[in-house]
């Protein structure tokens, strides 16, 4: 009956256009006499915009159909369960919901391998490690799947599960699961968006209060928000990401979505990433970092997360997690990502007192990634600031961009990170080779070299220096991520740079 249907549809609305010539005699024996199923009409979308211009409209058209006549979504990657409910099939997730997916040992060992490493890594950096895990819709709205999922013969734990549970026994990594927490906030209030994957400001509120509760085992003073430290009104807005991607935007309305505004104006304010090569503050998938002078004596959280975390709160959000958030610590940092690695250089730049990295279900198998920044340094080894060099693979701030073959500092300071994996008892030098050296107050430049914050030599150049060496006392460097900084407190202001030395490299050696 249903391909009956879907038949008839193609006929009624392919035929006329073959007399108007938008569709050819072949398009219509090969594609609209040859359906088999409803899904297979995503494979046939380049087929369509190549024979006529009205793609979008027949998609909508051909959605709004299978929706009221069927229930069902023209996506492969969209389920539309019970009362309207749309859920995301996507990486497998209809396999999951139904108990059919299998996470591989292989994969297991190595998602508890690179977390264990991730964790180690950061205690040595002093920063506690915590992983967050947002569920799938599926697992909050079970009961609004059809029984064919429900009742399917499971054959393996969740994917969540699985992942979960080869942590807890193979590593000592620290998990918090909202799974629990949200579905018991679901009993009075809607936690995810009807047409959307995320979850909704309920949703967010709900995970930012278990966060804190967990953090406060070890830090008992943190603060935290209340509903009543909000105003909470109710909007509606268009189709969201899931019947998007369906082709329903248009005919479906997301009703009643909460949105909490404080009724005190944070104090949180937002400062700037010193790492050039990350996005620019405010964007949607670059760093969002803010300091709340109220919480002075809070610690430090930097939080890898994906969408669930929402953006900056000059964007349009109908979720957000950063808002609640930043209320708490005194500094934070939320790094957007999508299975991006945890970059310990950052850590070393921002010194977090606690790391999160938080995934949503379906994508925990991208915790087999390894965190970066974890690269031995061999002494002797070149760190090039010429055109394809590797010098930003050390350092994070003060440098401007690559001109051939030279890069000028940038503002009166450069940092340099530096992984070495054992003591040294005779001290060592850092070399630096210069293309030019922009002459300061005086005709000249001095130059201070620090480790780990601590003041190690100092140097005077004249425009004409332009290979230099620095003595590093032994007793200043770790085994680990070493901070090396090269101060130039009268660097010149050039145009719109401050700048002092233009490097061509920098090695670093023993004595």
């Amino acid at each position: 009956m249903k391909k009956f249907f879907n038949m008839l549809f193609f006929i009624i609305i392919c035929f006329p256009m073959v007399f108007s010539g938008l569709v050819s005699e072949e398009f219509i024996k090969n594609y609209v006499l040859n359906i088999d199923s409803i899904k297979n009409i995503a494979s046939y979308g380049k087929d369509m915009a190549d024979n006529f211009s009205t793609k979008t409209i027949f998609m909508n058209l051909y959605a709004d159909f299978n929706y009221k006549f069927f229930k069902e979504a023209i996506a492969e990657n969209v389920y539309i369960g019970k009362e309207d409910e749309f859920f995301y099939a996507g990486d497998n997730m209809e396999k999951d919901v139904a108990g059919q997916y299998l996470v591989t040992k292989e994969k297991l060992n190595e998602i508890c391998e690179a977390q264990q490493e991730i964790s180690d890594e950061l205690k040595k950096l002093g920063s506690r490690y915590l992983i967050v895990v947002c569920p799938d819709k599926s697992a909050v709205y079970r009961d609004k799947l059809f029984s064919r999922y429900i009742n399917a013969g499971r054959l393996y734990p969740s994917r969540q599960e699985q992942i979960i549970n080869a942590l807890r026994e193979n590593t000592d990594v620290e998990i918090l699961d909202l799974t629990e927490a949200l579905i018991d906030e679901s009993k009075n209030n809607r936690v995810y968006m009807k047409t959307d994957s995320h979850w909704n400001y309920n949703g967010s509120f709900r995970a930012y209060q278990e966060i804190i509760k967990y953090l406060r085992q070890y830090y008992p003073q943190l603060p935290m928000m209340e509903k009543d430290d909000y105003n909470i009104e109710y909007v509606n807005t268009t189709g969201q990401n899931l019947s998007s991607l369906a082709y329903l935007s248009d005919n479906i309305n997301e009703e009643d979505i909460p949105i909490y505004t404080p009724k005190i104006q944070s104090e949180a304010e937002d400062l700037k990433a010193s790492y050039p090569e990350q996005s620019p503050i405010g964007e949607t998938c670059g760093m969002i970092i803010k300091e709340n002078d109220k919480n002075k004596d809070m610690p430090v959280l930097m939080m890898y997360a994906d969408s669930f975390a929402g953006w900056h709160e000059k964007y349009t959000n109908y979720w957000n997690l950063n808002i609640f958030m930043q209320e708490s610590f005194f500094k934070y940092i939320r790094y957007h990502y999508y299975g991006t690695p945890i970059d310990l250089k950052l850590v070393k730049i921002e010194e977090p007192d606690i790391v999160i990295r938080e995934y949503v279900s379906s994508n925990l198998e991208l915790l087999s990634e390894k965190c970066i920044g974890t690269d031995i340094y061999n002494l002797g080894d070149e760190i090039l600031f010429t055109s394809g060099g590797n010098s930003s693979d050390y350092i994070k701030n003060g440098i401007s961009v690559c001109e051939g073959d030279f890069t000028w500092s940038l503002g009166k300071e450069t940092d340099i990170y530096i992984n070495l994996n054992e003591y040294f008892k005779n001290n060592l030098k850092l070399s630096v080779f210069l293309n030019m050296v922009y002459p300061g107050n005086n005709n000249v430049q001095n130059v201070e070299l620090y480790v780990n914050d601590v003041l190690a030599d100092n140097i005077i150049l004249t425009p004409t220096d332009l290979y230099f060496d620095l003595e590093i006392n032994s007793d200043l460097l770790i085994s680990g991520m070493n901070k090396i900084t090269l101060k130039y407190p009268d660097a010149v202001l050039v145009g719109d740079r401050e700048i002092a030395l233009a490097f061509e490299k920098i090695i670093l050696s023993e004595y």
